[in-house]
């Protein structure tokens, strides 16, 4: 199972010694070479641009290109920024081109990204970035995206000794925060520094924010070590997965998240869908790993499938952690409920068309006339272009004049999403792809009644709580709701049921679950 270690030829490489760069302070930074990189046919161009508007050319500051034929390790750069201006220099290396925007780019951050680039065809051979700030003030804002109080939320004890000799090395093809497979990777990194594990976090992509936390996984390799623990999260296809199983562990463990059908991507976002139907086709590859994780029942079938394994050897591992000091959910009072004419209807989650964040627009419309006071929130980010441009063309065909009366929220604090939850009448999920949808819980918690499409993992969720529905007839299901809000008695009912549902789920999330995949003596 454990495997041995390949010996491919490396690509040339670049990288940033540090995780971010301040003018303020001289705005110093250093990169590493490969020895590749100094015999490839290959120059460095350091491109700056607005990190909160990564285009060409609105976003685009300049770049800077040098030759990398007899440099010295590590090479040694300066970043300046005057106003809106910025100039890059490298110590010893002499600029041969270089482009600077005409127009001045206003921007509160910037990112400096290091590109070997073939000096035949011009084509990007590898590439680093870090953020670049005016202030050390301004970087610590943007790191505050994740507390880096380790002890806080505090998770589950662990029953056992890990092995001092031995590191669990978490791996994941991106770490964001606000995402589900981030924020698991995120708190099971917490949990092992709260029980002093030692561990460290990889990712091929990640927050820019969390680049002095977690590292590239092209460092796993030379990191690792043959009594170590691996913790791999599977979502989306990873080029580098069949690397990954080769290298040499004590244990591997596979966390399988489930993978969104590829066709209910395909029409908005081409791109995605392609890796999800090659991550699809990944799947018998998990088997390799000594012990496999799933986030649902649900999803532990499709590996069991897919692996050719027995579904009881697949362990079903919640995907998230609550601390002990986190709100716990209550039980809300009439008057906490209703101190809005019309019900508010809640939706949580990525805006990506797997959610049919269309069909809840439809049946809000439906709602509304039954309930012209209605409201609407949408929470969540990461919409691509082609869907949040179709998502305004039907708030505009089917609301029209209503269209106020629904809004679109994204970043929201944790406290700005508990008040939303409190204000909210109604939960609504209409995604026909889910491997364990985390809102609902939060939802359940919070006390507000859940309306969902019943796929398997959205079922297995509720466990016959709620109201599911397998049919989306907006007009019946605008009905059922209007119904139930309208029925005091029947309402507290649900909600009090959803209540003990929920509480069930904070407890098996409390960090047991996950430290059982590390016990030394299983």
């Amino acid at each position: 199972m454990n495997g041995t270690a390949k010996n491919d030829a490396s690509p040339p490489t670049v990288y940033f010694d540090s995780s971010h760069v301040v003018s303020e302070t001289g705005g110093t930074f250093s990169l590493r070479l490969s020895s590749e990189a100094l015999m490839a046919d290959v120059f460095l161009s350091l491109d700056i641009y607005d990190l909160d508007n990564r285009v060409h050319p609105a976003g685009h500051l300049g770049w800077w290109s040098f030759r990398v034929d007899s440099v010295g390790d590590p090479l040694r750069g300066e970043l300046s920024i005057e106003g809106n201006r910025v100039s890059v220099g490298m110590e010893a290396m002499e600029c041969f081109n270089h482009w600077i925007n005409e127009e001045e780019v206003p921007f509160r951050r910037l990112v400096a990204i290091a590109v070997l680039r073939s000096n035949t065809t011009n084509a990007i051979v590898h590439l680093d970035e870090i953020p670049a700030f005016r202030t050390e003030s301004d970087h610590e804002v943007y790191r505050a995206v994740l507390d880096r109080n380790w002890d806080s939320p505090a998770f589950a004890d662990a029953w056992f000794v890990f092995p001092r000799r031995s590191t669990i090395r978490i791996v994941a093809p991106n770490v964001f925060p606000g995402d589900a497979v981030g924020n698991f990777c995120l708190d099971v990194y917490r949990l092992c520094k709260q029980n002093d594990i030692s561990v460290e976090l990889y990712a091929g992509r990640c927050h820019l924010a969390l680049n002095d936390i977690v590292r590239k996984t092209d460092a796993l390799k030379g990191e690792s070590t043959p009594d170590d623990t691996l913790l791999y999260f599977f979502s989306i296809y990873d080029p580098r997965l069949d690397e990954i199983v080769g290298l040499l562990f004590n244990r591997k463990i596979v966390y399988f998240h489930g993978v969104t059908n590829p066709k209910l991507l395909q029409v908005f976002d081409l791109e995605l869908s392609k890796s999800c139907a090659q991550g699809l086709r990944q799947l018998p590859t998990l088997g390799e790993f000594d012990l496999m994780a799933a986030n649902s029942t649900a999803s532990a079938r499709v590996l069991a499938r897919e692996t050719q394994q027995e579904l009881r050897n697949i362990k079903v591992v919640p995907p998230g952690l609550i601390g002990a000091e986190q709100p716990k959910g209550r039980l809300r009072s009439d008057t906490s409920r209703r101190e809005h004419s019309g019900a508010h209807f809640l939706s949580v989650g990525r805006m990506k068309s797997h959610k049919k964040i269309e069909d809840l627009i439809e049946l809000f419309a439906a709602y509304l006339e039954l309930d012209p006071a209605a409201e609407c929130r949408i929470v969540g980010g990461q919409a691509d272009r082609a869907y949040r441009d179709y998502l305004d063309w039907v708030v505009d065909h089917r609301l029209g004049a209503r269209s106020k009366k629904l809004r679109r929220l994204e970043n929201v604090t944790d406290e700005q999403l508990r008040r939303i939850y409190d204000e909210a009448d109604v939960y609504l999920s209409m995604s026909e792809d889910e491997g364990f949808c985390l809102p609902l819980v939060e939802a359940m918690v919070a006390g507000v009644p859940v309306f969902a499409y019943g796929v398997e993992a959205v079922r297995e969720v509720l466990g016959k709580v709620g109201i599911v529905f397998c049919e989306k007839d907006f007009t019946a299901i605008a009905a059922s709701i209007h119904s139930l809000l309208t029925n005091r008695k029947r309402l507290d009912r649900v909600i009090e049921r959803q209540y003990e549902r929920g509480r069930h789920w904070l407890a098996a999330m409390d960090g047991r679950a996950v430290l059982s995949l590390f016990d030394p003596t299983e």
